[in-house]
């Protein structure tokens, strides 16, 4: 076991009550007393599960703090939040509204996840390259891998990031459609090449970022998609 990032943890609890705070639109000094050390709770399991992991391992497949973190606000947190409310009787229209402010969150998580990524790839995108199996070769193979590979997660995550904070559903097709076609790709190789170690991690990954995207569509104010395509 590492050791605890304690001050990743402290971060973690003021991000997730700023973001709770934005969505409900809360300013009261209980919520503002009582919300940091409630979050705290959560990110001291988050960051002891994460310190279980290891430095080495969290060092060689960084995605593993997302999909932790992820995991179980969509594994946990939403199915309770449902259930409460289902047996209080509360609106629906309540109970949709309470889910978005943790979609929103999941945006954030991830459209920052896809930002480093882009940015990675264009500072270091030799090393980074080795994470997602790829190999340069030569000075074009190194301009790919810069060019292309940090446009996809830097569109991703920017759309992300502000679909979430402007409340633009339509903006998150942007990344459903990118990772469905990753994921749609990943699958064809699969039938026709085989898999390999790990492959399902990936496929994985990209099958949660489009069903976020595409609840969080559905959820925040959005067009019809035949009113997007005119």
């Amino acid at each position: 076991m590492g050791a605890m990032d304690w001050l990743g943890v402290i971060l973690a609890a003021l991000a997730a009550t700023a973001v709770l705070g934005l969505a409900f639109r809360q300013g009261r000094i209980g919520w503002l007393v009582a919300a940091p050390a409630l979050n705290l709770v959560s990110a001291l399991m988050l960051g002891h599960a994460l310190a279980r992991i290891g430095p080495d391992k969290l060092a060689a497949k960084p995605q593993l703090f997302f999909m932790q973190s992820g995991g179980l606000a969509l594994a946990f947190v939403l199915p309770a939040l449902w259930f409460t409310h289902l047996r209080d009787g509360t609106p629906r229209r309540q109970t949709v509204i309470d889910s978005l402010a943790f979609l929103t969150a999941l945006l954030f998580l991830f459209g920052l996840f896809n930002l480093m990524l882009g940015i990675g790839f264009l500072v270091d995108p030799t090393n980074l390259g080795t994470t997602f199996n790829l190999s340069p070769v030569g000075l074009g193979g190194l301009a790919v891998l810069r060019a292309d590979m940090t446009a996809f997660f830097l569109v991703a995550g920017g759309c992300q990031l502000w679909g979430g904070w402007k409340r633009n559903g339509d903006l998150l097709l942007v990344p459903a459609l990118l990772f469905g076609i990753a994921f749609t790709g990943r699958a064809i190789s699969a039938a026709l090449d085989g898999t390999y170690p790990g492959f399902a991690m990936p496929m994985a990954v990209e099958a949660l970022q489009v069903a976020l995207a595409v609840a969080a569509w559905r959820i925040l104010p959005h067009h019809r998609i035949n009113e997007i395509a005119g």
